[in-house]
């Protein structure tokens, strides 16, 4: 997995193998370095648009938030219930919160559903904003903050943060 900043100037990589890990990289030096107190093995990154903060999946189902430049552990959830290959996380444009897809559920003659959470990144407060029944979801949030998106494989649903109900 990798991710690169909006700006193009930080990208982040995972490493697998046996020192698995999360790699920043400044792109303009060419330089690397660790993501400093990264625990268990990550299985995907996420940068936000300014490469501030980098939200990592792990394979042990926890999703943690990072401040880019000191490796300052932000917030982590370990109740993720999503296979973490499927787990997908967006930061609002203010980065006071991270959307994650989480709670997989089959559900008999429904098929696949999952829950999108909005999380507060400082407080770890969660506020269930819809669900989705196309777990393959890809989820962002709109630069003001007001809607998410999530787009599947064959549907785009739009909500106002404040409202279940799609638009």
């Amino acid at each position: 997995s990798a991710a690169v900043s909006r700006d193009g100037v930080t990208a982040a990589t995972v490493r697998f193998g046996a020192t698995p890990g999360v790699d920043i990289w400044d792109i303009p030096t060419r330089t690397r370095s660790a993501l400093p107190g990264r625990r268990g093995s990550p299985a995907a990154v996420v940068l936000s648009d300014d490469g501030a903060r980098i939200a990592t999946l792990g394979v042990n189902n926890n999703v943690s938030v990072w401040e880019t430049a000191s490796g300052t552990l932000l917030f982590e959830s370990n109740s993720v219930q999503m296979p973490p290959f499927n787990q997908v996380t967006a930061f609002s444009a203010d980065l006071s919160q991270v959307a994650i897809v989480d709670d997989l559920v089959f559900e008999q003659f429904e098929g696949p559903s999952v829950t999108v959470q909005l999380t507060d990144i400082e407080s770890g407060q969660r506020q269930s904003v819809a669900r989705l029944r196309d777990y393959n979801s890809k989820i962002a949030i709109s630069p003001d903050g007001k809607r998410l998106a999530a787009v599947g494989q064959k549907n785009l649903t739009v909500w106002s943060i404040d409202s279940p109900n799609p638009e």
